[in-house]
């Protein structure tokens, strides 16, 4: 237990967060949440201001011009990568130099930004909070002008999560009228280069965002747009770093889900980048290598729907070396993988590994074999999913992000009623992210559930006919 008098502990100092303990706890209130070590090993400082002599004038003066010459190279230049290193070590938590931002604006864009529950929600973890943060913040400073009512939007969506009814009557129509400005500019938005890739990814990154925090889930229609334009670019092998794909993943993945239900095929088959050691997605982790998977098997999907007798066969012999692939695929794992993200963060990215996996051989399954038929290998690779979710949350306190695709394809799989009892009221704890993403969960699986007990057959690709027009 720590009194009143100690110094903040070296993480919070850090990042310029209230230090609190709990009683009889020797480490603080959010390194005990976030699974850190609690220390303060930082040399103590001499009290007082530092005196004027010890920063020459002539040096100051340099460095000032060196730093203003920096930023006005790199700006014209619009590189992400070295905008990032070149901001954001010299850009306060302070907003105040954009005068056309009002205080609460400002105060709201913040709190995008440095909120550390809004980055938990939708990041895989601490270790890529930083980084995250300093591309959100480059991009603001470049952008603002595209960027700000989607960031507003996302800021006051974030507060109705949390204020009072009241308070959310207040917000509703600023909110509104915000996110209609930041879908406007989406559906006005032309991409030209590699920056007008990025700055599409994050603008409807942040709409993706905001609509996980409001009633509207559904958000394919935004992901196929936003991919639709940056397509050309994609394909075309521009040179394209990984800094301008960080939203990729996000705007993927709902696609994908979208597309498995409907039989239809996605706008983008996911290219892995060639990088010289293994990365890390702060999405997906190590399982962006499968979406590829997922793309061939939505393709097959469409086939199916509109093969005839002859054609059947044919169609669903290309599954085979599919499955192959996924059965033979291994992750890589990066050098000094359990030394550079905490325990945690290690448990949900092999966690994200075994249901992405999984959750393509139960496609691969259903495919074969419509709901009705051969259902026991189905339901058993459904409850591993569930099981192996389960157990992480039940593990780290906390939800594993990125993983609806796995958590639906599993609980469409659930037939018996008791289960579907049990598992209904866990699907927030399943699939993450924020209370109304979860009732939307709810409200697609029941409705699947509904329709499977009165139909005897429902193929794979003809999901999207059965749900509720409501969904």
């Amino acid at each position: 237990m720590r009194n009143e008098a100690t110094r903040a502990c070296d993480r919070c100092h850090a990042i310029k967060e209230r230090c609190q303990w709990t009683k009889a706890s020797r480490d603080c209130a959010r390194c005990c949440r976030l699974g850190f070590e609690c220390q303060s090993l930082r040399p103590l400082k001499k009290a007082g201001r530092p005196p004027r002599a010890a920063l020459p004038r002539k040096m100051a003066s340099t460095r000032c011009e060196t730093d203003n010459m920096t930023k006005t190279a790199v700006v014209e230049n619009l590189d992400m990568g070295h905008l990032l290193s070149a901001l954001y070590p010299s850009v306060t938590r302070s907003l105040s130099q954009f005068n056309d931002l009002s205080f609460e604006d400002q105060r709201l864009i913040q709190q995008v930004i440095f909120d550390d529950e809004a980055m938990n929600t939708f990041v895989l973890g601490p270790s890529f909070w930083e980084m995250h943060r300093g591309l959100l913040i480059s991009h603001f400073v470049v952008s603002r002008h595209t960027l700000k009512d989607a960031f507003l939007a996302m800021g006051k969506c974030w507060n109705k999560l949390t204020d009072s009814p009241s308070e959310q009557k207040v917000e509703s129509d600023a909110y509104d009228r915000h996110a209609s400005s930041a879908l406007a500019r989406l559906q006005q938005f032309q991409v030209h280069d590699s920056h007008g890739v990025s700055e599409c990814l994050i603008l409807a990154g942040m709409i993706v965002s905001f609509a996980y925090c409001s009633s509207v889930s559904d958000v394919s229609t935004v992901c196929n747009q936003a991919l639709g334009l940056i397509k050309p670019s994609y394909e075309s092998g521009s040179n394209l770093g990984s800094d301008d794909l960080v939203f990729l993943t996000c705007m993927i993945v709902p696609e994908l889900v979208h597309c498995l239900l409907h039989g239809s095929v996605p706008t983008l088959r996911f290219r892995p980048i060639l990088e010289s050691r293994p990365s890390v997605d702060r999405y997906m982790g190590l399982s962006t290598p499968l979406l590829p998977y997922f793309y061939d098997l939505c393709e097959l999907g469409n086939a199916l729907a509109h093969a005839d007798d002859n054609d059947i066969h044919q169609v669903l012999e290309a599954l085979d070396p599919i499955e192959s692939a996924v059965l033979s695929w291994q992750p890589q794992i990066p050098d000094k993988f359990c030394s550079d993200f905490t325990t945690i963060e290690v448990a949900h990215i092999l966690c994200q590994v075994q249901v992405m996996r999984l959750a393509a051989l139960l496609i691969i399954h259903r495919l074969r074999f419509p709901f009705g038929c051969n259902d026991k290998p189905a339901e058993t690779m459904a409850a591993c999913i569930l099981t192996q979710l389960e157990v992480t949350y039940l593990t780290t306190k906390k939800p594993v992000v990125a993983v609806g695709l796995p958590v639906l394809v599993a609980y469409l799989n659930i037939q018996d009623s008791a289960e579907r009892d049990r598992w209904y009221s866990r699907i927030p704890d399943m699939v993450g992210y924020t209370p109304p993403f979860a009732a939307y969960y709810q409200c697609l699986i029941s409705s699947f559930w509904t329709a499977r007990d009165v139909l005897d057959s429902i193929p794979w690709y003809n999901i999207g006919s059965v749900l509720s027009p409501l969904v």
